[in-house]
């Protein structure tokens, strides 16, 4: 049987917790090469008003959304909503977290986020010649 490697396997198992209720802060998850790509809808917030933490294994992202009101003004219709909204993915040692990069245009929060280097497959080499420890050692 052989065994392939996946950093992808956490996302497929269905670990973006969970859907968001306001009118924002909907998100898409896919991978992309050697990384992640995460967009989340952030329609009319402020880049200044989005937090986005690593913590641990899990990236937070954090959005405010304020409806700006018109002193004196009585509203006849309003259907956008204001308030926050918290997104928790947990990816796992996986990723790098600590290499993440973040951009806002057209109420679009884009995030990417590469494998960790230690998580991508690597060559072993293969030493001749017994099975000695030592041997081992100085061939790494």
């Amino acid at each position: 049987m052989v065994f392939g490697f996946d950093p992808f396997r956490d996302l497929q198992a269905g670990v973006v917790l969970p859907r968001a209720r306001a009118s924002f802060g909907a998100l898409d998850v896919w991978r992309h090469g050697d990384q992640v790509v995460v967009e989340v809808d952030a329609p009319g917030v402020d880049p200044e008003a989005v937090e986005v933490v690593a913590d641990g294994e899990e990236l937070v992202i954090r959005l405010e959304r304020r409806v700006p009101e018109e002193e004196g003004a009585e509203a006849v219709l309003s259907e956008r909503s204001g308030g926050s909204v918290t997104r928790r993915l947990r990816l796992g040692r996986r990723y790098a977290l600590d290499q993440v990069a973040a951009t806002a245009a057209n109420g679009v929060i884009r995030l990417v986020v590469p494998v960790a280097e230690a998580a991508k497959p690597r060559r072993i080499p293969v030493v001749a010649g017994g099975t000695d420890a030592a041997a081992l050692g100085s061939a790494a």
